[in-house]
């Protein structure tokens, strides 16, 4: 497979996730994160300082045993 075939198959792939995933977001009425909106910093951060505020869910044990399951909706737009 010359590279023309294989850009044309890769790219033919990504198309088919974005429409998928397109098709997902309207389903689902999100929308695509902006990624051109956020500002990468330099600073290097420790786990521990990521993670500092992070609350943790505190899970029945039948959900962590997988006997119930969590759903989570949207919240109404008011």
């Amino acid at each position: 497979m010359n590279e023309n075939e294989t850009n044309n198959t890769n790219n033919k792939q990504h198309s088919e996730e974005d429409e998928t995933m397109d098709a997902t977001i309207i389903r689902n009425e999100y929308r695509r994160l902006d990624f051109s909106k956020l500002n990468f910093s330099e600073k290097v951060v420790t786990s521990n300082e990521a993670l500092r505020d992070v609350i943790p869910i505190n899970w029945s044990d039948d959900v962590l045993q997988g006997k119930k399951q969590v759903v989570i909706k949207k919240t109404e737009d008011k």
